[in-house]
């Protein structure tokens, strides 16, 4: 098998994003844009980001 590593571009340098999705549409586009090299500013609501709620969770760590 081949090893898989992400190559990080610049071809959004300069290029500011807004995150205001949710679940996996919203944060998968980030991650992709942010690969591409854009800045991405992530926007929750004032309680919590509701991915958070999904597991996998990590042994030991409670969310407030």
């Amino acid at each position: 098998m081949m090893n898989q590593e992400l190559i990080e571009v610049d071809w959004l340098k300069g290029v500011k994003v807004l995150l205001i999705g949710h679940y996996i549409p919203g944060p998968l586009a980030a991650y992709l844009l942010k690969c591409l090299g854009a800045e991405v500013i992530k926007c929750e609501p004032p309680f919590y980001d509701y991915m958070r709620q999904l597991p996998p969770f990590i042994k030991g760590k409670k969310e407030k």
